[in-house]
């Protein structure tokens, strides 16, 4: 069988904040109360906060094109 190279991938140690993209105009102007932390020792708990931050947004969403639009509809990944 043939040995597979190993990857290896450098990480600047002192590195203190997290990169990602909630940083960038578009999330920033979409979600402005998009809950973040420059906190490693946090970024799980922010994790779990942006996911139901975002799934609230959603709900508003839904119920203003409920009540605004009289449109009812379920998106197709919820129905049974």
């Amino acid at each position: 069988m043939e040995e597979l190279q190993k990857l290896t991938v450098e990480v600047k140690e002192d590195e203190k904040n997290i990169r990602h993209d909630i940083e960038s105009c578009d999330i920033i102007n979409t979600y402005p109360d998009l809950p973040k932390t420059k906190e490693w020792n946090q970024h799980k708990e922010f994790v779990k906060k942006r996911s139901n931050y975002i799934k609230q947004q959603d709900q508003k969403a839904y119920e203003n094109l409920k009540a605004e639009h009289d449109i009812d509809f379920v998106p197709p990944a919820c129905k049974s």
